[in-house]
């Protein structure tokens, strides 16, 4: 007969094998991990959601962190996220998007599709607004 403590050792050990080695660094991502919420967003899965930010960080030379912040107060890292007209991952108002596409087309390569729901080109342009200063958009998540 095994010791208690052994068996409650030995399963703590299975959950952690299990949850894999990317949860311990969600957990101390403070919340600013797509991952800390869900593992996949419908069709996007919680790495791809980190790594458009991450990029985009990048790309612009803006504090991940800074997004990384909006994104959690405004989607909650959900990049199909829609509250009226206000949609995606920082999101963006529908109202202004295609102008937004279509200034960052001109000055930026390579072009974004100007899909509002994809993390991708929506983080790229929320960092390039950052970067170019117009961070008060967010005026509740900065």
């Amino acid at each position: 007969m095994r010791p208690r403590h052994t068996t409650l050792i030995g399963c703590l050990v299975l959950v952690s094998a299990l949850q894999g080695p990317g949860t311990a660094a969600a957990k101390n991502s403070g919340g600013l991990s797509a991952c800390d919420y869900r593992a996949n967003f419908g069709d996007v899965p919680c790495r791809e959601v980190d790594r458009s930010i991450a990029e985009s960080a990048a790309e612009f030379r803006v504090e991940e962190t800074e997004l990384r912040r909006i994104v959690r107060c405004e989607s909650r890292f959900d990049p199909h996220a829609d509250s009226g007209s206000y949609k995606g991952l920082f999101q963006q108002d529908s109202g202004y998007w295609p102008k937004r596409v279509t200034d960052f087309n001109r000055h930026e390569d390579p072009d974004v599709s100007g899909d509002i729901y994809s993390p991708f080109d929506n983080a790229r342009v929320s960092a390039r607004m950052v970067a170019g200063g117009l961070d008060d958009h967010w005026p509740n998540c900065g």
